[in-house]
């Protein structure tokens, strides 16, 4: 199994931050195509005190296209490092989506793990639809503004 993939449920890692057995943090991204193509992601940072997503913290990262990598290093140098300064412990964390969580940060949203680039691109394809085919995806894709939730977990050492 991946140490950087585990799928972690949203309540456990709420649970164990809220009586602090860990070191976890859960971060919410949201992604915003803006019309001249520059790329802000807005990185909610969660540490199981807050109820909603607008009740937390949050940076800007300005990225000049989403891949997971360039995400990845992005968080790690703005926030990680940042929050994580008094940790020397690296711990092991990954992107997920929350498709229902909406306004909430809810322990019921179904977690979809995002590993890689092509999870990434499908995760952005299939956000918002019922309807996978190929021309609506297409259109959806095409559009000046994208908008997608995602949430970074961090899983530190017991």
């Amino acid at each position: 199994m991946r140490t950087d993939c585990l799928n972690v449920s949203h309540q456990v890692i709420l649970e164990a931050s809220t009586k602090m057995l860990s070191k976890k943090l859960l971060l919410c991204v949201w992604e915003h195509r803006h019309i001249n193509n520059r790329l802000t992601v807005r990185v909610y940072v969660d540490d199981g005190k807050k109820k909603r997503k607008k009740d937390c913290d949050y940076f800007d990262l300005h990225l000049k296209e989403l891949n997971y990598d360039g995400l990845v290093q992005q968080i790690e140098k703005k926030i990680l490092r940042k929050k994580n300064s008094d940790d020397p412990s690296d711990p092991n964390w990954e992107i997920v989506t929350f498709k229902e969580a909406k306004e909430d940060l809810r322990d019921t949203s179904a977690d979809v793990t995002i590993c890689n680039d092509v999870g990434l691109e499908d995760e952005i394809l299939d956000y918002g639809g019922e309807d996978d085919s190929d021309s609506d995806n297409n259109e959806r894709v095409s559009k000046k503004q994208i908008a997608i939730i995602l949430l970074v977990k961090t899983l530190g050492t017991i």
